[in-house]
């Protein structure tokens, strides 16, 4: 057997003992090369450089610039980062000292919104490099609304620095602060952009924020190869009026399109609607009716007991999250993350479910409970952690 593997099952046993200290385990890599190099691409693989912006503000930028300059050193044992996380703004301080780690990276999350330092990272790092990146995942977040057309334009247009990465996954937030009632979807035009040939190794899909992003939800080869795909975010900033809610424009094309697609397995949506204006629900609930390959599903706020009743009989769903009213049993699913407009909801829906189970135990599926609370008044709360037992 090769000695690599025999030193990397050790360190993994040593690595996972509790009774152990930190620092014990890291003066394992003092014991040999072979030591050294098993810790170094087993446990010291991620590095990120995310701080509150206002900290950066005032940062020195000689201390980064240290940091930066011992993992080059020959005994840190940083020398290959999967995963690499850390402020846009940083690479005008630091881009010589940053650049090594962003061409190793398979994973790349930037945050910020400057976007001309943005296209000169990407420029940098991938246009000029001569063999085929590492990268294979990005996350691009906090990004200004009114920049997203730049945005796009630098990820997605004919000239991209990344026209020749083979992208699996790809996730771009931006910030929204306030949700306008009168607000109509920017432009769908794509701008002159074309999909053909390219992102198609593109299985994880994450869009937040209003815009056409462009264009790539109505692209079929993308839109019909993906295993994952999110459509904004039930999360809200502390600072936002709204949270991260997604608008498609033209909801019956979408879901149309996205019927093509025999191998999609994950599905959030958390979408901006309203009553006769861009409703998604009828769309959406058609295109689930006959859907047989999604085993999680995550929505918003779901009104109507016929929906909820449909979602109760697709049985390959096992991991569902959701905001409702009525007290629905979905029987199959394995992981439940409930809330509700009102906590007392959240009461009666626990109620049904333990009450069901009790009658028929053969039945439960449920390996999971999440319960999300809106007010959760002290006494709400008790009443309902007497149900847990």
């Amino acid at each position: 057997m090769n000695n690599y593997y025999v030193y990397k099952n050790i360190i993994q046993h040593l690595w996972r003992d509790r009774h152990t200290t930190l620092k014990w385990k890291l003066q394992l890599a003092l014991v040999s090369k072979n030591f050294f190099r098993v810790i170094s691409e087993c446990h010291f693989t991620s590095l990120s450089l995310q701080s509150p912006r206002d900290y950066f503000s005032g940062f020195d930028p000689s201390i980064l610039d240290r940091a930066l300059q011992h993992i080059q050193s020959p005994y840190c044992l940083l020398k290959r980062t999967s995963y690499l996380s850390f402020y846009t703004s940083l690479y005008k301080q630091c881009a010589e000292r940053l650049s090594p780690l962003i061409q190793s990276a398979e994973t790349l999350w930037l945050v910020g919104s400057e976007i001309p330092t943005l296209s000169q990272l990407l420029l940098e790092n991938f246009a000029k490099v001569q063999l085929q990146p590492a990268l294979r995942a990005i996350k691009i977040s906090a990004i200004e609304t009114d920049e997203l057309d730049k945005l796009t334009q630098t990820i997605f247009g004919a000239d991209s620095p990344l026209a020749h990465v083979i992208l699996c996954s790809l996730l771009i937030t931006c910030n929204i602060t306030y949700i306008d009632p009168e607000f109509q979807q920017i432009n769908n035009d794509s701008h002159g952009i074309s999909f053909a040939n390219r992102f198609l190794q593109l299985t994880e899909l994450t869009l937040c924020g209003f815009g056409s992003f462009g264009g790539i939800l109505s692209d079929r080869p993308i839109v019909t190869r993906l295993t994952t795909l999110v459509l904004g975010s039930d999360w809200t900033h502390f600072n936002s009026c709204g949270r991260n809610y997604f608008k498609i424009a033209d909801p019956v094309a979408f879901f149309a399109l996205l019927s093509e697609n025999q191998v999609l397995q994950r599905l959030d949506l958390f979408l901006y609607n309203q009553t006769d204006n861009n409703d998604y629900k009828p769309s959406f609930f058609n295109y689930l009716a006959g859907n047989q390959s999604l085993t999680s599903l995550s929505l918003g706020f779901i009104r109507d007991r016929n929906y909820l009743q449909l979602i109760g009989t697709k049985h390959n769903i096992r991991h569902l999250q959701i905001s409702m009213n009525e007290p629905i049993v979905f029987e199959k699913v394995r992981s439940l993350k409930l809330s509700s407009r009102s906590d007392h909801n959240v009461y009666h829906q626990l109620i049904a479910i333990k009450d069901h189970f009790l009658q028929n135990p053969a039945s439960c599926c449920l390996t999971s409970l999440s319960l999300k609370f809106s007010q959760f008044w002290m006494v709400t709360g008790d009443t309902i952690f007497t149900h847990l037992t």
